[in-house]
């Protein structure tokens, strides 16, 4: 049959061939010699990475032995959800050099030690050894010193403070996040470092304890100070890109300290 034929071709279980969107009765189908049989590119190339990046231009800020470190432009994933998903940094990588992709190969998301959000900038790191990115997921909250975010907020903030709260995902297939009695504790600080009276704005220094999805984003909204351009939790109208930018993150690896910062939001 059909599905037995991509069994033995893809590394892919039968239930998975079974998600894959194909029609039961194509799955069933009997395959003679010489029969043509059009399958998904997405289904035949399950796992591997599109090897073209045409996306805005990505600066490579560091590259050593242990990592490499990319600035992540606005309006980019940071890694394909399937095949035929090329403008992203993962394909990126590919391009740069094929061999750094031989990490984490049953994820599309590959060495990436954490994610930014579409519309979210900045910096991040792609570890190149399969067993430090296994240490450095297992071990997250232990082993990164510090995690640092700028934003714009809509309103003044006069103080510096802390917001903690419960999230947890909603939503269709979880795509949003929201404050709740039974989610997960997670807390952020910020600094006040600039309002802005004529435009109602105001520019923060975010950090981080630990990582969940959306949660700068959440977390700002929830104090009444959303993020300039955040379309799912914040205000788009007049805002060219959502504000929020990864600037810092610092950990060991290695005996060795990296401390690498993203300075191409002071241009904006």
């Amino acid at each position: 049959s059909v599905s037995e034929g991509i069994f033995s071709l893809v590394n892919i279980s039968k239930n998975q061939i079974k998600q894959s969107g194909l029609k039961k009765i194509f799955l069933n189908k009997e395959v003679r010699v010489k029969d043509e049989i059009s399958l998904p590119i997405n289904l035949i190339n399950r796992g591997k990475i599109f090897p073209i990046y045409s996306g805005p231009k990505i600066e490579v800020l560091f590259e050593d032995e242990n990592v490499l470190v990319l600035s992540k432009p606005i309006r980019v994933h940071s890694h394909p959800l399937q095949y035929d998903e090329s403008d992203n940094l993962i394909s990126f990588i590919r391009e740069h050099n094929s061999k750094l992709l031989e990490v984490n190969l049953d994820e599309y998301d590959r060495g990436l030690l954490y994610r930014l959000d579409y519309e979210t900038s900045g910096l991040i790191y792609y570890i190149k050894s399969s067993e430090t990115h296994a240490k450095l997921r297992s071990n997250f909250k232990d082993l990164i010193k510090e995690k640092v975010y700028f934003a714009v907020v809509v309103g003044e903030l006069k103080e510096n403070g802390e917001v903690e709260s419960m999230l947890e995902t909603s939503g269709v297939k979880g795509s949003q996040v929201k404050v709740s009695a039974s989610g997960r504790l997670c807390c952020i600080s910020y600094e006040a470092l600039e309002y802005n009276s004529n435009k109602n704005i105001s520019l923060i220094k975010v950090s981080l304890n630990e990582g969940f999805k959306h949660q700068i984003r959440v977390q700002l909204q929830s104090i009444k100070h959303p993020i300039c351009g955040d379309s799912l939790y914040g205000i788009s109208k007049d805002f060219s890109r959502m504000y929020l930018h990864c600037y810092q993150y610092r950990f060991s690896l290695n005996n060795k300290e990296y401390d690498i910062k993203d300075n191409s939001i002071r241009s904006e």
